[in-house]
């Protein structure tokens, strides 16, 4: 899928970072005066509104709102916090009805081609990137993702830990996703049984 315009992505996956920051500054951890720094005008007015989860937001905000919260929490190793992150998102997704819980459930129908199956999710939440499913063998699998330039490395690492918790709950067994982005536009993921 080719990029509609400016980068954008779902709500839901903005949602938890906006949870967050609001969480910092209702706790005095974060200042609104730091906010105002790091943040645009519009990432300020969306913080001060709501989130809707099926609307479009900028990807450029969930950027920014990501470099905010991982500098205030003090993240020193970006990948495996993003990871987790992603791994809890699809925890809170799977919790209550929702696309993302219907989509995993019927790709397990798919056996196999389970995989190929949930390459529709990523075109649900972000409007750029062309994603690709390759099953390489039984528990190996590589997922390449073309037009990816949007891709912050914050959003690829939680997709690694998001992809970790799918498989699992696909193939009932731990999987280890790692993510190299050979060039700026091409991102790649490896699965592999953990």
């Amino acid at each position: 899928m080719r990029s509609r315009g400016e980068p954008a992505l779902k709500g839901f996956v903005i949602q938890s970072l906006w949870e967050d920051l609001h969480g910092l500054l209702r706790e005095g951890t974060l200042l609104r005066e730091t906010a105002e720094l790091r943040l645009q005008a519009r990432d300020l007015d969306l913080l001060d509104g709501k989130i809707e989860p099926g609307l479009w937001y900028p990807n450029e905000t969930y950027v920014r709102y990501a470099q905010l919260l991982a500098e205030v929490a003090r993240v020193t190793d970006a990948e495996s916090y993003w990871t987790e992150r992603g791994r809890k998102a699809v925890e809170r997704l799977l919790s209550g009805p929702s696309t993302v819980q219907k989509m995993v459930a019927g790709a397990k129908s798919f056996g196999n081609e389970a995989g190929r199956a949930l390459m529709r999710l990523p075109e649900l939440v972000l409007n750029y990137g062309e994603w690709s499913f390759e099953r390489m063998e039984a528990s190996h699998w590589i997922v390449s993702v073309r037009a990816a330039e949007a891709l912050a490395d914050s959003l690829r690492f939680s997709f690694q830990g998001a992809g970790e918790r799918i498989a699992h709950l696909l193939s009932g067994s731990q999987t280890r996703v790692i993510s190299s982005r050979a060039r700026r536009d091409t991102v790649r993921f490896e699965g592999r049984p953990a």
